[in-house]
């Protein structure tokens, strides 16, 4: 009885060192797993093995083949550590090499598997976002092709989900602020997209270029941008605000058309909600105080006493008349808050 205690406790002692050794190799091979396998396939598939920019869904690809990489390497440390048990060496001689062995492997895997994916073209859609005017209203940036970068890549604009581009052109220009495009290489572009997008209402802009060698058009960075054209014309209602006596009771100020600085623009006040303008006039009066208004007419001055009922607060609004769109396009500073005072 005796002896069989003592042979069931050497057993039981032989068990737990089995255990303790496979989950300390187990620990061990995870912990190299993650920490090698995020760091081999955040360079894997963050930055391709061409180098040529930031991969679309490196997130996820990294996420996975950490996992893999833990167990893989946790796989490898338990067969080398046994492998050593079995020939008399320390088990966690066998677990390093083994979990080493795993890391190896999984990092040369991560390298060789990582997609030379088709939308990091050395490239920037670096355009406007968010409500710009007419002069901005374009899609401009630069695009290269690491596979011959002297060569001018075709571009082409989407708008929203329409699969016709609303406008092609070429990245034929120079970019000297871009260290790809250097040593004469030419590489940006800028598409003006107004009269190309509505008006007034919010376009998702998306730019992409032509890739020769797989034959299909891919996005560039940083696109796509949302973009909402408006027309602003360049002046100010510069009219009274607030109380004012019947002598002061006027809307002016001056505005200029910046697709024609010489044009004289149409002008129309509006009170309150009416639709119907209380005023027209025509700004025509010269204003040399403004650089933008320099040998041109651009000011205008319309008298409302009598116009809009006194002692009373209107809402003064002042519109400039856009031959482009055929719209009446509100100047900036308005409407004011006006009320004219007639003492009896």
């Amino acid at each position: 009885m005796i002896e069989s205690n003592s042979g069931m406790k050497q057993k039981s002692s032989g068990d737990e060192g089995w255990c303790a050794w496979v989950l300390s190799t187990l620990l061990f091979g995870l912990i190299i797993g993650v920490v090698g396998g995020y760091v081999s396939s955040y360079n894997a598939f963050h930055w391709t093995r061409t180098g040529q920019g930031i991969a679309s869904g490196w997130e996820l690809g990294v996420m996975f083949w950490t996992f893999f990489s833990a167990v893989a390497c946790s796989i490898t440390a338990i067969i080398g550590a046994w492998i050593t048990r079995a020939i008399s060496k320390p088990w966690w001689l066998g677990a390093i090499l083994g979990g080493l062995v795993g890391l190896i492997g999984m990092a040369s895997w991560a390298f060789i598997e990582a997609p030379k994916d088709p939308t990091i073209t050395y490239s920037d859609h670096e355009g406007y976002e968010g409500n710009v005017n007419s002069n901005n209203c374009s899609a401009f940036g630069w695009a290269a092709d690491p596979d011959d970068r002297r060569r001018d890549l075709e571009i082409r604009v989407l708008a929203d989900d329409d699969p016709i581009p609303v406008a092609t052109t070429v990245a034929d220009h120079t970019r000297g602020d871009v260290y790809i495009c250097t040593e004469y290489i030419t590489c940006g572009f800028n598409v003006n997209l107004w009269g190309l997008i509505s008006v007034g209402e919010t376009h998702q802009i998306t730019v992409q270029a032509y890739d020769l060698e797989t034959g299909g058009w891919v996005n560039l960075r940083n696109t796509p941008r949302k973009l909402t054209c408006s027309r602003y014309f360049e002046g100010f209602h510069d009219g009274n605000d607030g109380n004012v006596v019947s002598s002061t009771c006027s809307a002016y100020g001056w505005v200029v058309d910046p697709d024609d600085r010489e044009r004289d623009l149409e002008i129309r006040i509006l009170a309150d909600d009416d639709p119907v303008p209380v005023a027209t006039t025509v700004a025509y009066h010269l204003r040399r105080g403004e650089s933008e208004c320099t040998e041109a007419t651009c000011r205008f001055n319309v008298n409302l006493s009598g116009v809009i009922s006194a002692n009373e607060t209107h809402q003064i609004t002042v519109q400039a008349y856009d031959l482009e769109t055929e719209s009446w396009v509100n100047l900036h500073n308005t409407p004011k808050n006006l009320t004219c005072w007639v003492y009896p």
